[in-house]
């Protein structure tokens, strides 16, 4: 999956085998964080805080 859409995934468990044609394959559930909204914003502001200046940077940490 895209890393775009999947930030994390948490957990995979294998659900059940099919069969098709000749060939066996699994059948399994991942649990994943999806990347959103909020991620987007926290990005933004990251980068947004590396550009400033010590001072001003302590002073968002202040705030937040």
């Amino acid at each position: 999956m895209g890393t775009s859409f999947v930030g994390k995934v948490r957990d995979v468990q294998q659900i059940a085998e099919a069969q098709i044609g000749e060939w066996v394959a699994d059948i399994v559930e991942f649990g994943a964080q999806v990347n959103g909204i909020e991620t987007t914003r926290k990005a933004n502001r990251i980068q947004a805080w590396q550009g400033l200046l010590d001072w001003k940077l302590a002073n968002r940490f202040d705030r937040n």
